[in-house]
């Protein structure tokens, strides 16, 4: 049963509008494909340590905007 939890839907319940929300994890997807294709095996694990850090933020902020929100 699909829900409203999803990524795309957090991002537009923080105001994203449907193209700004689409593009954003366009280019999120981008960049860690990037980063997966141009860095050597010492630099990706330090490349995806710096990632998950700042995915955990953007989580953080996205659903504590959603919670004010509601």
């Amino acid at each position: 049963k699909g829900d409203l939890r999803h990524f795309h839907h957090r991002l537009l319940g923080v105001g994203f509008t449907e193209r700004q929300a689409i593009c954003f994890i366009y280019v999120l997807s981008a960049v860690f494909g990037g980063v997966a294709l141009f860095s050597g095996s010492k630099q990706k694990l330090i490349a995806l340590g710096v990632m998950f850090i700042l995915m955990t933020i953007l989580a953080i902020l996205v659903v504590s905007k959603g919670r004010k929100k509601a």
